[in-house]
């Protein structure tokens, strides 16, 4: 899949922000370095895979990945020098990616204490609860709260939503309902 492919199944919150994080990347690249878009959604059996190896920490169904949503809430990219993968997440050019998708705003899994991740960004939580709210009409101020889920489940009618509160009773059905 290109890179146009991947951003076109993210939301645009999130595509607007990774490419210029990529451009800001490239500006500053070393010499043979590229970096290009390797996910965006991601299905169920990919994350189950992913989380029985150990390379996530979501499951896929007691616990979502962000990149389950569609539009992806989270992409991954790869870093090559040469033709060969960048793979140490302590060499340069990962913390250039992570300088980047910070300035651009988005939470980078380089970032992340115990998973390290560093192909990977992903929508921060107060804006992925601003984007709901503002989806389903409530005042936007990043809390999610009984009004929120209030409104949450008023705009969607037959939608169940999981145990619990916040940002995690969002089904991926709910998800793709509030962005329709």
């Amino acid at each position: 899949m290109t890179d146009a492919e991947h951003l076109k199944r993210m939301h645009p919150w999130l595509w607007e922000r990774v490419a210029r994080a990529m451009r800001q990347w490239s500006a500053v690249a070393g010499p043979g370095e590229s970096i290009r878009l390797v996910e965006s959604v991601r299905p169920l059996e990919t994350q189950q895979r992913y989380f029985a190896g150990g390379k996530s920490k979501a499951d896929g169904v007691r616990r979502y990945s962000l990149h389950q949503f569609a539009p992806a809430l989270a992409a991954d990219v790869a870093v090559t020098r040469g033709r060969k993968y960048v793979a140490s997440a302590a060499d340069p050019a990962w913390q250039r990616w992570g300088a980047a998708a910070r300035a651009e705003g988005l939470e980078w899994g380089g970032d992340w204490r115990g998973l390290v991740d560093c192909p990977h960004v992903q929508v921060p939580l107060l804006d992925r609860v601003q984007l709901v709210q503002a989806a389903v009409g409530v005042a936007v101020d990043g809390q999610w709260g009984a009004r929120t889920q209030a409104a949450v489940v008023a705009a969607l009618p037959g939608v169940a939503l999981r145990p619990g509160s916040g940002w995690d009773s969002l089904t991926l059905d709910a998800w793709a309902r509030i962005l329709a």
